[in-house]
């Protein structure tokens, strides 16, 4: 199966909500809390993501795999790795006890994007397994993982966070060297706890400076940064984008709206 990349849009949140139903069991009053999340991290303009597409028989782009991260604040990443609570995302859509705000905006990335590092929080995370054979789930994970990484290695990052759940995706975190941060067990001291254990969550971490990440994989390459000697504007760097994610002049062209010449001279 061929791939093409791309950056993920607000309107993909259809299509992405049904390849998750096909992989996951998940209710009515669950979507529209996906829905929130989902349009409050784009429309903050705090959310980097990636579409995987191939082409079905008929010849449309089917989504294979979807995946989103967004930067947060020294001060919410603290409270994560402190316990915090479970379902990050929920938490991070809405504001903090001191009244701050955890998400970083991306018009405010370039100010962060320097030593010590930002924080990178995955929000997103499948591929359509059900739909696919061993062989072409195998590459689309794979090719997930190395364009996923790929996208935030013009960043300085200082730690990767995720939150998930059962005993299968938590082996494939620290099998990549992260390790788990909190069970929240505290919360779940005052909270019923899910009935299912692969229900349960899990907070997962890594740090930059921490050495326990396995050689060759893409969350290595993620944590290698060099601070770049040009400086470009707003849609010199969309087209950028779109290139390191394999796109031709033409596709940038024609999904910005704008001419072949105008993408080449940007």
């Amino acid at each position: 199966m061929e791939f093409t990349f791309r950056e993920g849009k607000r309107e993909d949140f259809e299509r992405w909500f049904a390849m998750e139903c096909a992989c996951f069991r998940r209710t009515p009053d669950w979507k529209e809390n996906a829905r929130h999340e989902w349009f409050t991290f784009f429309d903050r303009g705090a959310m980097l993501s990636l579409v995987i597409e191939g082409k079905d028989r008929g010849g449309k782009p089917q989504m294979c795999a979807f995946a989103a991260a967004v930067f947060v604040t020294d001060a919410f990443s603290k409270w994560l790795r402190a316990g915090g609570a479970p379902y990050n995302l929920v938490h991070a859509t809405k504001p903090m006890a001191d009244g701050s705000w955890p998400l970083i905006e991306r018009s405010h990335l370039a100010e962060a994007n320097t030593e010590p590092g930002l924080n990178l929080m995955v929000t997103h995370w499948t591929w359509a397994e059900p739909f696919l054979s061993p062989e072409a789930a195998h590459s689309v994970r794979s090719a997930l993982e190395e364009q996923f990484f790929r996208v935030y290695q013009g960043y300085c990052l200082r730690e990767i966070l995720i939150e998930g759940f059962g005993t299968k995706f938590r082996e494939r975190c620290e099998y990549a060297g992260l390790r788990c941060l909190s069970d929240f067990g505290e919360y779940y001291r005052t909270h019923p706890r899910p009935e299912n254990p692969d229900h349960f969550p899990f907070l997962m971490g890594i740090m930059a400076r921490e050495s326990r990440l396995r050689d060759g994989c893409a969350l290595v390459r993620s944590f290698l940064y060099t601070p770049p000697r040009f400086y470009f504007n707003e849609e010199e760097r969309h087209v950028l984008c779109e290139a390191r994610l394999r796109r031709s002049d033409r596709e940038i062209a024609e999904g910005l709206c704008t001419s072949l010449s105008t993408i080449k001279y940007r």
